[in-house]
């Protein structure tokens, strides 16, 4: 990735990120809603310059581990961190058309608590040996983690841009 194309991916997701905690302050105090946190509700956004790609994933902790408060036992613990675990291994649930053979490169994930909520993030590197540009992702975290509802899409392919909402976070994406 050249460096001029790498700093349009990071200050994509930094602007994202700065809109985000943007609305965190602006709904503080709201009770069922904390910004990007809406239970049930994730959010995952893709970005490829050429074959290298990264992927960022958001989602309450109570979607993914099944609580959201800090783990409080050694089964809470167990629980995150099998959560966390099956994040890591995004070729279960974002499955690239084979033709472009597509690899995951890196994989982190973690909790990030803000009082009593805790919010998962996941981020994937990808590899491609063809372009990305005009195919499709196949989309199943839903079936990994079945309480997800919904998930917002946010894809910059190239110079292409989208958006896209999947109903139970499994579906089909086409760029």
């Amino acid at each position: 990735m050249s460096k001029k194309n790498i700093l349009k991916v990071g200050l994509i997701f930094l602007g994202a990120g700065l809109l985000a905690s943007f609305d965190v302050q602006a709904k503080k105090g709201h009770h069922h809603h904390h910004g990007a946190h809406e239970h049930g509700a994730a959010k995952l956004s893709i970005a490829f310059d050429g074959l290298e790609g990264q992927i960022e994933f958001e989602s309450p902790a109570a979607d993914i581990m099944g609580f959201e408060y800090r783990p409080k036992n050694l089964l809470d613990k167990k629980k995150s961190e099998e959560a966390l675990a099956k994040l890591k291994s995004s070729k279960e649930f974002l499955i690239f058309s084979s033709d472009l053979q597509c690899e995951q490169t890196d994989a982190k994930s973690e909790v990030k608590y803000q009082g009593s909520h805790g919010e998962v993030h996941a981020l994937w590197k990808v590899k491609c040996a063809k372009s990305p540009v005009k195919s499709s992702l196949n989309i199943k975290i839903g079936e990994i983690f079945p309480s997800l509802e919904k998930l917002e899409i946010e894809a910059l392919i190239g110079d292409l841009q989208k958006k896209f909402n999947l109903k139970k976070a499994n579906g089909t994406i086409e760029w």
